[in-house]
């Protein structure tokens, strides 16, 4: 708890920052490193003799580490899709041109988004119109 609690608490900070996109990550990078270090060496010295246990001692930090990139990522693609685009709203409001309803793939398509970011979008348009106009 006293390496990984830090480390643990650095990443929700890095991540919290990220999404705001927000300065003063640093604090937390420092979290992140000294725990992690701390991490490996409890881990590497606790772990079984030979170099395969202290390998995978050594490994699950690091690992732990590597995910917070994917963490980073995210927390960024989640406030891109909560964030109105005036582009898909455009394309959906000038309707298909065969007529038919908006689907994921065809908004996409049309809106040059991604098919989640189509989705999410259609998703919340459905909703805003089973409650009667816009939030």
């Amino acid at each position: 708890m006293v390496a990984d609690g830090p480390a643990i608490y650095g990443m929700a900070r890095i991540v919290s920052r990220s999404r705001r996109g927000t300065r003063g990550a640093g604090y937390g990078w420092l979290l992140v490193i000294a725990g992690t270090a701390v991490s490996i060496a409890g881990n590497v010295a606790h772990a079984q003799p030979g170099l395969v246990a202290r390998g995978i001692a050594a490994a699950i930090p690091l690992a732990v580490l590597a995910m917070l990139e994917g963490l980073k990522g995210d927390a960024r693609e989640v406030v891109r899709l909560a964030t109105p685009d005036p582009s898909r709203e455009a394309v959906h409001n000038q309707g298909r041109p065969d007529g038919a309803a908006w689907t994921a793939r065809t908004l996409a398509q049309a809106a040059g988004c991604g098919r989640s970011t189509a989705a999410a979008f259609l998703a919340a348009h459905r909703a805003q119109h089973r409650e009667g106009g816009p939030r």
